[in-house]
């Protein structure tokens, strides 16, 4: 018996999916690095005290 096409395309596009969901996954913890960054910055420039160091 062969295999139904239907199953093939259906397990590629859900593979797309996860695949898709892990790069949206970095973009955001990218842009939340940014942001973290730029509050930093924005903090030093006021006079503000430093943002406390990551471990």
């Amino acid at each position: 018996m062969k295999k139904k096409p239907v199953l093939s395309a259906a397990a590629a596009v859900a593979l797309a999916i996860f695949l898709a969901g892990c790069g949206a996954a970095s973009a955001v913890r990218t842009t939340g690095e940014g942001f973290d960054r730029a509050e930093c910055l924005a903090r030093e420039f006021k006079g503000e005290p430093p943002c406390e160091a990551e471990d």
